[in-house]
């Protein structure tokens, strides 16, 4: 296995793991108070947008050549982590 597909692998298992998250993450929207409901629902809209983004950037590295990928890569990585910190945003404001 190349590099590439190791991390193309890591990055779709990461992406899975995030799924179940929001998935949970829903779930306990329900407790909370309707202008926190609203608010939070308009965050996890744009948390999906930027999964696709990621995703897509994903796909894209996954076609790229060996010789490429590298640099993609780069634009995957930043997108991960936007969405990460994005996730963390949002779960920190359920929590409170």
């Amino acid at each position: 296995m190349s590099n590439k597909d190791a991390y193309v692998q890591k990055m779709e298992s990461q992406i899975d793991e995030w799924e179940a998250k929001l998935a949970q993450l829903k779930a306990e929207l329900s407790s909370a108070s309707a202008d926190a409901r609203i608010e939070l629902n308009d965050q996890i809209e744009q948390l999906v947008d930027q999964k696709s983004v990621v995703k897509n950037k994903l796909a894209e590295l996954q076609d790229s050549g060996e010789d490429t990928w590298e640099s993609i890569k780069d634009s995957v990585e930043d997108g991960w982590s936007q969405l990460s910190q994005s996730f963390d945003d949002i779960n920190s404001k359920l929590q409170s």
